[in-house]
């Protein structure tokens, strides 16, 4: 039985191959140390895991699993509850499969659907399993939020969950159209979230432009007198959100006031890359496109090595049959 000792000295050892770009070597001591019950080894390699899906090879993907990351993240929040960071993967990873099966439909379910008690039909079980992610990733970001009512990155997370759930429940309704029914009493439990998470979003972070935009879309639907102040903070943090058909006065670029310059936020408080990949995914030109998020430069190269390793390797096999 490896002691833990040991288990720390492998995870040390894999912390200075990250720092190498070596990934692939620390992911086998990441392994190793997470299958013994090491919670750091088990967030990070859900976090390496969120980074490519098919991350570690050999993982086992339960039917609901989003990717190979899920179960490791779920893992390290077992081992330790309090992982902020796992927390935030782990309820994107699940917001992020809402997102894609809404889309899709309830027939695109492997096999017609989830297998839900009592949910045999389809649709039932595409509602069930909607909102099962829904609510549980709602649930990870209100306990890091509680926890911690300083993390912007989860408070503006929870607004977008919220965000995501009214636009879905509102449908077809156009914009330009609020309020909200009296009688949808549904729709204005959701507008009450969205505004409680995107208000305290804002207030931590008033230069955050997410944040800033979902608070003037839930003032904008609830018909408050701050909407327009905060539609116009983020044509300031965002000039290309502006309505197109917005006329700037002499000497304003849109959404931009004269003198506001001062607002605007510097591109030195980012330190994210971001790589977007994009393929072709059969013969009639249709293309599937995949972002990636790093704050290290040797992890974007090795996503970038494996998504090009995956790609020759695909058109090699489709050029020799």
């Amino acid at each position: 039985m490896i002691n833990d000792e040991d288990l720390q000295a492998g995870v040390d050892r894999a912390g200075q191959l990250l720092a190498r770009g070596r990934v692939g070597e620390a992911g086998e001591l990441l392994l190793a140390a997470a299958e013994h019950g090491h919670a750091g080894a088990a967030s990070t390699l859900g976090r390496l895991g969120c980074l490519d899906w098919t991350w570690p090879p050999g993982a086992e993907i339960g039917e609901d699993d989003v990717c190979a990351a899920e179960p490791w993240l779920r893992r390290a929040l077992e081992l330790r509850p309090d992982d902020a960071v796992a927390a935030r993967l782990l309820a994107s990873l699940l917001l992020r499969q809402v997102a894609t099966v809404r889309a899709a439909g309830p027939w695109a379910l492997p096999g017609a659907g989830d297998v839900a008690a009592g949910a045999d039909d389809p649709e039932e079980a595409w509602q069930a399993l909607l909102d099962r992610r829904q609510a549980e990733a709602v649930r990870l970001l209100d306990e890091v939020v509680s926890r911690n009512p300083t993390d912007v990155a989860a408070a503006v997370l929870l607004a977008d969950a919220h965000h995501s759930e009214l636009t879905w429940h509102l449908g077809e309704q156009p914009r330009e159209r609020p309020p909200l029914d009296d009688a949808d009493t549904t729709g204005r439990d959701v507008l009450a979230r969205l505004t409680a998470a995107a208000r305290r979003a804002a207030h931590l972070d008033p230069a955050d432009a997410a944040a800033v935009f979902h608070l003037a879309e839930a003032l904008h639907w609830g018909e408050h007198a701050e909407a327009a102040a905060w539609r116009h903070r983020l044509g300031v943090l965002r000039p290309e959100a502006q309505d197109a058909t917005h006329q700037a006065r002499p000497g304003e670029r849109p959404g931009q006031e004269a003198g506001a310059a001062a607002e605007l936020p510097t591109h030195g408080r980012y330190s994210w890359y971001v790589l977007e990949f994009g393929r072709m995914v059969d013969n009639t030109g249709d293309n599937c496109f995949d972002v990636v998020l790093s704050s290290d430069l040797g992890e974007l190269r090795w996503v970038l090595d494996r998504w090009l390793s995956r790609a020759t390797r695909s058109r090699a096999r489709r050029y020799s049959r």
